[in-house]
C-alpha cells in the first residue's frame, strides 16, 4: 500500500494541487496488469491518479525491481546492451 502522506493532487485546478501532507488524498483501489499499482484519489476534486505520478516509475510498463535494477546497472557503468541482456529487456525499452 503506497503511503499517502507525501503524494498530492496533480490536477492544476484543484485547490489543494500539489500541497502535500494535506489529508486530501486516499487510496481507492489498484490498477496495472498484475493490479498491484495503488490509485489513488484527491477529496477535494474528485480526480483519480496513479500512485507513480510525478515519480520516475510512472508511465513505465517494467517491474519497479526491474527499473532499480537497471539504474543500478547505469551506475555501475554497465553498458546499455550488456544490461539489456543480464535484464531481458530489449535494449530500445
Amino acid at each position: 500500500m503506497t503511503d499517502v502522506k507525501n503524494a498530492f493532487c496533480p490536477n492544476k485546478d484543484c485547490k489543494d494541487y500539489g500541497i502535500q501532507n494535506h489529508g486530501n488524498i486516499a487510496t481507492r483501489g489498484k490498477y496495472g496488469k498484475d493490479r498491484d499499482k495503488d490509485l489513488l484519489y484527491c477529496r477535494t476534486c474528485g480526480k483519480r491518479f496513479a500512485s507513480t505520478r510525478a515519480t520516475a516509475f510512472f508511465g513505465l510498463h517494467l517491474s519497479d525491481d526491474k527499473i532499480a535494477k537497471i539504474i543500478h546497472h547505469a551506475a555501475e557503468g554497465v553498458g546499455v546492451r550488456a544490461t539489456s541482456r543480464l535484464l531481458d529487456v530489449n535494449k530500445d525499452t
